[in-house]
This record gives structure tokens, C-alpha cells and sequence, in this order.
């Protein structure tokens, strides 16, 4: 009670009013200089607390106008460095498995690397924010199929590429030997037949010679295109023509041979052209796996870009474009 007894008369209306007297007693009382120097003071007082007002609001707007920038940045790189290089790199793939040369794959190669240099410029933007530093590390792993997948089609175009040469190789001796087996053989058997106008022989040689050209000869120059066809467009549709065109092959060259019967050099060749044949499907079979494993690996291509695409997308939508806002 004491306390607050002390207390009240320093807080009353009257020694406030009292104070105040005093201080404007004391100010007119002050000398010029005095009141003079008060009065700068205040100005600076006031020219400081306007100077902290303006410097903070500017450093907010200098901020702010830093983020933007950052945003757009990383919009920019976004877009440019890494959605346009992947679809550029799904491009260049297009056009190497279409035109499988070494010019084509090097512009599929460059891509990858300029999409992967893309990939590590964004992050370098990005790496503060968590959410999109996840999508780098998706992208990254996506990215990496699509350079696993160049690998193997650069195996592909290697395999296919041998594959084409043997079946070409393989025609040309199977034309190769029906013509010499056709000028040492069939044409000299003719030739004595009529000489001695041996009639039964006539039918035979003629019946062998039409038979080779018919149904053997024609069978496998239609196998080579069917086989050039389904390189060229590797579907399914074409794949069965070209099996079809091979079991004509096959067909004809049976029919060929119920006519050699006794003929044992004809049997010979009959049957070197039958290990011709065998060889081709072989051959052809591989090509088919070949090209079944490279649809799958499209398949994984197209999955991995349409993921990454859609990565991208909802990182712009959810995240960049609010930003920016």
C-alpha cells in the first residue's frame, strides 16, 4: 500500500501536465543553437526511419524480383534444355531405327548427352526444392533407359545389318549354283537328247529345266524381296508374306525334285539348294527375335518418355507456374 501511495503521484494527470510545462519551459528557456540542433535532429530522426522504410521495401521488391527471375529460369531450362531435347532425342531415335547409319546415330547420341547436360543444369536451379529435385531423380532414371535403349539399338543395327548381307549372300550363291548347275548339267543333257532325238530325255531335261525356273529360281528371287520388304517394315503382316514366300521356296524346290529322281548330280544340287534354304530360315528367325526385342525396347522408350513428359508437366502446373505467380 506504501508502494502504490509512492507511485500515484508520479502518474496523475497533474504531474503529467506538470512535466510537460517543464519541458516547454526548458525549450523557451533554450538557446537558439539549442532549439536549432533539436530541430536537425528531428529531421534526421525522421530522414532515417523514411531511409530504413524505402531500403526495406526495396530489398523485398529487389527480392521478389530475384525469385521471379529464378522461376523463370528454371521454367526456361525446363523447357529448352530438357522437355525439347527429349523430344528431339525420340526423333533422332525415329530416324535411326527407319535409316540405321552412322551419321543417324550420332545425332542420337549427341541428343542423349545434350539432354542429360539439360538434366544437370536444371538441377543445379532446383536443388533447394525438394519437390523438384525428386523429378530430376526421376528423369535421370528415365533418361537412363533411353540411353540403354540406344545401346541396344546399336546392336540391333549391327546384327540386322550381318543378317541382311548373309541372306543377300546366300540368294546370289543359290542363283549362282542353279546357273552353273544349269550350263554344266541341264544345258549339255538338252543338247545330247535332241542330238539323238531321244524324246523321253527331251521331256525330262525340259520338264527339270522349266521346273528350276518356275519353281525355284523365281521362288527365291521373290524370297529376297520378301526378305528386303520385311527389313525395310518390320510388322507382322509382312513378317508372315515373307515366311509364306519361303515355304513357296520350299514347296517349289520338292516339286523340283520328284523330277531329278536317278539324276544323282541333280539330286546333289537339289539338296545343296535345300541347305540354302534352311540356312535363310535360320537366318531369318534370328532377324525376327531381333526385331521382337527391339519393339520391346521401343515399348520401354515410349513408356519412359511419356513418364518423364508427364513429370514434367505436373512439376509446371503444381509447382513453377504458382511460383511464378
Amino acid at each position: 500500500m506504501l508502494y502504490e501511495n509512492t507511485l500515484m503521484p508520479l502518474f496523475s494527470t497533474k504531474s503529467w501536465e506538470s512535466g510537460q510545462k517543464g519541458v516547454m519551459r526548458m525549450f523557451r528557456n533554450m538557446k537558439l543553437a539549442g532549439k536549432i540542433g533539436i530541430g536537425f535532429g528531428i529531421i534526421i530522426l525522421i530522414a532515417a526511419i523514411l531511409g530504413f522504410v524505402g531500403w526495406n521495401g526495396v530489398n523485398r521488391v529487389r527480392s521478389n524480383m530475384l525469385e521471379y527471375a529464378l522461376w523463370g529460369d528454371i521454367d526456361m531450362v525446363m523447357n529448352e534444355d530438357i522437355i525439347q531435347n527429349v523430344l528431339r532425342q525420340v526423333n533422332a531415335m525415329t530416324a535411326y531405327t527407319s535409316n540405321p547409319n552412322e551419321a543417324n546415330l550420332n545425332v542420337l547420341k549427341d541428343s542423349v548427352e545434350t539432354t542429360k547436360r539439360g538434366i544437370e543444369e536444371w538441377h543445379e536451379l532446383v536443388k533447394t526444392y525438394p519437390q523438384l529435385s525428386d523429378i530430376v531423380v526421376t528423369t535421370r532414371t528415365h533418361l537412363m533407359t533411353l540411353g540403354t535403349v540406344v545401346d541396344e539399338y546399336e546392336q540391333f543395327s549391327g546384327k540386322t545389318a550381318g543378317i541382311r548381307i548373309e541372306w543377300d549372300t546366300l540368294v546370289n550363291q543359290c542363283i549362282t549354283y542353279l546357273e552353273t548347275t544349269m550350263e554344266d548339267v541341264i544345258d549339255p543333257a538338252k543338247a545330247k537328247a535332241e542330238q539323238y532325238e531321244d524324246i523321253p530325255e527331251m521331256v525330262k531335261w525340259g520338264a527339270i529345266d522349266m521346273l528350276m525356273n518356275e519353281e525355284v529360281i523365281a521362288n527365291i528371287l521373290k524370297l529376297k524381296t520378301a526378305a528386303h520388304d520385311y527389313a525395310a517394315d518390320r510388322t507382322e503382316e509382312n513378317w508372315a508374306g515373307f515366311m509364306m514366300t519361303h515355304k513357296a521356296a520350299v514347296d517349289g524346290l520338292s516339286e523340283w525334285q520328284k523330277v531329278l529322281a536317278g539324276e544323282t548330280g541333280m539330286e546333289q544340287a537339289a539338296q545343296q539348294i535345300g541347305d540354302y534354304l534352311k540356312s535363310y530360315e535360320r537366318l531369318s528367325n534370328q532377324y525376327h527375335d531381333e526385331v521382337t526385342k527391339m519393339q520391346d525396347a521401343k515399348q520401354r522408350t515410349d513408356t519412359a518418355v511419356q513418364t518423364m513428359l508427364a513429370a514434367l508437366e505436373e512439376a509446371m502446373e503444381n509447382v513453377i507456374d504458382p511460383a511464378k505467380d
